[in-house]
């Protein structure tokens, strides 16, 4: 059968015609009269040929319309963020709701329910009260609390803005093997991960933060920093994302009220707390990477593996953010060392091996082989591997079992991933500093053992 819309042509154009002079449809001449055309001579044809023709030139094309796009419906979870946002941007313009008037639009996340494990409550209806900047006062019929929500657009440092800051930052081969490469890892509140990743709305806010670090001539630092960061108040539907991830991840609470488990319980017992003063954290942390106080532009980057740095990443730049809400409303205080509270470039640890092999091979007169990147994509997929006996983690997750993350542990492990990919290349010492060696990484003075 041809098509419905055939473009004309001689033969369409004899068929048209036999099927006006016979009176038989259109559909069954094109299968009739084919014998028909088979006996024409060619000089017929061509004349039905110069018909086709001339239909064609006389013929206005219409251009169809675009194809209707499909437009996904919006989830309970986007109306929500749209609603908050839309009125967090009202409030910053002067147009705050009056409760006492009539709102024709349907006021956002009231008649939602809570089931916050972090607030001793019954399920219980709340509506928002007031805004102020970034902070939405909750109010419930037994107490007000306030969500700090932050609608900053974050953005994650590109592969070639990487490259580019170790580049600077590491210049030639001597700093390579000299300069400190800092290696940052956090345990975010929420994290998607594995089949779930579709189905969870990842929370970067960090529950732990360590930083660490290594170079080419000493090895792995033995000091390192290692704070449990309070996330503050989560907002309402995601605390069950929230336990799941503690759950099957961490086991660290999200809440200084948290004592779902036995792990919990133990945190809390041993003396430990969840840290909710951001900028003296963050002050901690530009001190330990040698902040003077005087050139932000010469603080090295932060470096992780690159399949965590985007969670690392928004991790820091939330703390960050959060000093500097801090330091808004307190005011400079003596007992913090920085007030200017400069923001961190980030940088991949795949990047600055791949620099350190390009540094050696230009200063060698011929070129180590065997370190391209697959080798290097090799070595860096054994993350994980070192932390299966917990002997990297910190106090709280080596007593813990069945524990995925923890940011020291994640920390310690990116060092030693380097150095082994570049222990033969640069003749790293096979001791310590530069190897894991199995057992407990050092002293862990810090911490208390039971």
């Amino acid at each position: 059968m041809p098509p419905k819309k055939q473009k004309p042509n001689n033969y369409s154009m004899f068929v048209e015609e036999r099927c006006r002079q016979t009176g038989i449809s259109r559909v069954a001449g094109f299968t009739r009269f084919a014998h028909e055309w088979k006996l024409l001579d060619e000089a017929t044809k061509e004349s039905y040929k110069e018909q086709a023709k001339l239909l064609k030139a006389s013929t206005v094309v219409v251009p169809r319309p675009p194809p209707a796009r499909k437009i996904a419906r919006p989830t309970l979870l986007d109306r929500i963020f749209e609603n908050v946002k839309r009125d967090h941007c009202t409030a910053e313009e002067g147009e705050c709701e009056d409760d006492s008037s009539e709102d024709p639009t349907p006021p956002n996340l009231r008649d939602l329910e809570t089931s916050s494990s972090s607030v001793p409550l019954p399920l219980k209806k709340f509506r928002v009260a007031e805004q102020d900047g970034d902070c939405i006062i909750m109010e419930m019929p037994d107490q007000v609390f306030p969500v700090h929500l932050d609608f900053s657009d974050v953005e994650v440092t590109t592969d070639r803005e990487s490259l580019e800051l170790i580049n600077s930052a590491y210049p030639n081969l001597a700093d390579i093997s000299e300069l400190t490469v800092f290696s940052f890892s956090c345990v975010p509140v929420i994290s998607a991960y594995g089949f779930k990743k579709s189905a969870i709305l990842p929370t970067n806010i960090p529950l732990e933060i360590t930083v660490t670090g290594f170079n080419l001539e000493e090895g792995i630092m033995e000091d390192y920093l290692h704070h449990y960061v309070d996330p503050g108040q989560l907002l309402p539907g995601s605390i069950c994302d929230a336990d799941e991830t503690r759950n099957e991840r961490h086991k660290l609470p999200y809440s200084p009220t948290d004592r779902s488990d036995e792990a919990c319980v133990r945190f809390f017992e041993s003396g430990r707390v969840l840290d909710n003063d951001y900028l003296a954290i963050y002050n901690l942390i530009l001190e330990f990477v040698g902040y003077d106080g005087t050139n932000s532009q010469s603080l090295m980057p932060m470096c992780s593996r690159k399949a965590d740095l985007e969670v690392n990443e928004g991790c820091l730049k939330w703390l960050h953010r959060q000093a500097l809400r801090q330091l808004k409303e307190t005011g400079p205080q003596p007992s913090y060392q920085w007030t200017d509270l400069p923001a961190f470039n980030y940088a991949t640890l795949e990047d600055f091996a791949d620099v350190a092999v390009a540094r050696s091979n230009l200063n060698e007169q011929t070129p180590q082989l065997g370190y391209s990147q697959e080798a290097r994509k090799q070595s860096f997929s054994q993350f994980g591997f070192y932390r299966q006996l917990h002997n990297l983690n910190c106090w709280f997750h080596r007593k813990v079992t069945s524990v995925k993350h923890c940011s020291l542990g994640a920390a310690r492990e990116q060092c030693f991933i380097v150095m082994a990919f570049l222990q033969n290349l640069y003749n790293l010492p096979h001791d310590h500093h530069f190897v894991y060696m199995g057992g407990p990484h050092s002293e862990d003075s810090d911490e208390d053992e039971d």
